[in-house]
């Protein structure tokens, strides 16, 4: 937008900021990320060159590098934009349905009406319309009258030259382990759960406080969900840091805490990282090292006497940790949120490593979740025919040469869709994919000679080239528009092949030639290598 194009922003919840607006601070300067964000925020809000969709998803986009047709659906709110103030004080106060905060990671309660955080973009209320029980007392109390029950979806579509895929990431499920024993107690919570426990725009207020209390034996345990053998194979780049940045903020909120790490590997690999981690281990935090492989739980103080005795018992290696399923039937009752009806008041994190067994008391157990894709990645790489690599983020173009464009030229990607990494990377590849876009709708589309050619006279319009094309550059035709050949034929769009050869492989009629790359041309130059 700054550079004089027009920018459409296409954000899938009520508000903008992502993941970073639920952050307390960020590494490793502990820079207030509100303080950061916010006022970008407000740019993005008051900018005449943007257009600011929120609760929307982009549903169909057609077309090719230049001219990209795009059909956005923006959800009904069912509150006027243009009356709603953000006030929320009356309608909120008056609604009696209680829901459980996306924003606050389910740790405080929102009514069925709501604004998800106070420095929201747009700042404009929300009826969350799968808990809503229309008893319309909301729309009585807005003295506004902004509550609009019967205001529907609003379909647009906007042409434009390029897009920018920005997803960002989504944390894993901790549940997946029953080891850690999340959902299972209180006092175990995962990373981006401590986040907003230690913000003071969060459910305590800032105060780290655990059923009631104040922690003074605090666990962290890293890489979960992260580096798995037979699950997240990646590293997700950020854990260790953010996990050293909790532990800093521990020690220096409950300065007689006793703080220990559980970790694997410490990777701290950027700018002012290392010093960072070392001024966290001199403030007094334990640094416990374990292999990836093992054995860890999380199990109650009053449960690790009869295990520990079990254990000595029992032919099988110590803190036979990984036998979720018979453990699975001795469980407390799980309430509706997930947690258990009483929390333990003490838990014991059990694991063994090259330097023998461990048992360390915890009164709270932070897990280090690694990240994701976003839920909705499949759904849109499909229909951008974006290339996903095995962990399921979007893939570059090339690591090293074109790493912010895709295959499918004119979108481009920035941030943890395409690899997780941290503010500051994420921000240098969208400055990066905004220089791109500006390069390309500045200039002239320069069209590749290696493309596909369809032989007319041997195609049959069977259509199989059309389905295995990853760049959805074939389509089939009516033949008397272009070829009065046979009924029906396939045109080949010149800007969206990229020449890959899919569908000459494909082709059951050999009709289907890659320009300079024809079966005589390929045998030439085997022949001339032998």
């Amino acid at each position: 937008a700054e550079m004089g194009f027009n920018v459409y922003l296409v954000e899938k919840e009520p508000s903008i900021g992502g993941n970073m607006a639920r952050l307390d601070k960020t590494f490793p300067t502990l820079d207030c990320s509100a303080c950061i964000l916010t006022p970008k925020m407000s740019e993005i809000e008051n900018h005449k060159r943007i257009k600011l969709m929120t609760n929307a998803e982009i549903e169909n986009v057609d077309g090719y590098i230049g001219n990209f047709h795009v059909r956005i659906r923006v959800k009904s709110r069912f509150i006027s934009e243009e009356k709603c103030r953000g006030c929320i004080s009356e309608c909120e106060e008056h609604c009696p349905v209680y829901a459980r905060s996306e924003f606050e990671s389910g740790m405080k309660l929102r009514k069925a009406i709501y604004v998800p955080f106070p420095q929201a973009v747009p700042l404009v209320a929300k009826i969350d319309e799968e808990i809503c029980i229309g008893c319309r007392l909301c729309e009585m109390a807005c003295p506004f009258d902004a509550v609009d029950f019967f205001r529907n979806d609003d379909i647009v579509y906007v042409n434009v030259g390029a897009i920018i895929v920005a997803t960002g990431f989504k944390p894993y499920d901790a549940s997946k382990e029953k080891r850690y024993g999340y959902k299972k107690f209180k006092n175990v919570i995962t990373a981006l759960e401590f986040e907003r426990l230690s913000s003071a725009s969060g459910p305590t207020g800032g105060k780290i406080v655990i059923n009631g209390k104040e922690p003074k034996d605090v666990v962290f345990i890293s890489c979960v969900g992260s580096r798995q053998r037979d699950g997240n194979k990646y590293c997700s780049r950020v854990c260790c840091m953010f996990t050293a940045k909790h532990a800093f903020i521990v020690k220096e909120r409950i300065p007689d805490a006793r703080v220990t790490v559980v970790y694997t590997d410490v990777r701290a690999y950027g700018d002012g990282f290392e010093e960072f981690y070392q001024r966290v281990r001199q403030r007094g935090v334990l640094y416990v090292r374990r292999e990836l492989d093992d054995p860890i739980e999380v199990i109650a103080a009053d449960e690790a006497d009869a295990a520990k005795e079990a254990e000595e018992n029992s032919p099988a290696t110590a803190c036979d940790c990984g036998n979720d399923e018979d453990r699975e039937n001795d469980r407390e009752p799980v309430r509706e949120d997930g947690k258990n009806e009483k929390a333990a008041e003490k838990l014991i994190v059990r694991f063994r490593s090259s330097s023998g067994f461990h048992e360390i008391p915890a009164d709270l157990v932070v897990l280090a979740t690694g990240l994701e894709p976003s839920e909705d990645a499949g759904r849109i790489a499909d229909m951008l025919h974006i290339q996903r690599s095995s962990d399921g983020f979007f893939m570059e173009a090339h690591p090293k040469l074109r790493p912010v464009n895709t295959l499918t030229e004119g979108i481009f990607i920035a941030g943890c869709c395409q690899s997780p990494k941290d503010i500051s990377e994420s921000v240098a590849q969208a400055s990066a994919a905004a220089s791109k876009c500006a390069e390309l709708l500045s200039g002239s589309i320069i069209k590749s000679p290696e493309i596909a050619a369809v032989d007319a006279h041997a195609c049959a319009g069977c259509g199989i080239c059309v389905s295995v094309c990853p760049f959805g550059a074939l389509r089939i035709s009516p033949a008397g528009k272009a070829y009065p050949v046979r009924e029906c034929t396939v045109l080949v769009d010149e800007i969206t092949c990229k020449g890959c050869g899919s569908c000459a492989a494909a082709c059951p009629a050999g009709a289907i030639t890659v320009n300079n790359h024809k079966n005589r041309q390929i045998l030439a130059q085997i022949d001339a290598l032998c």
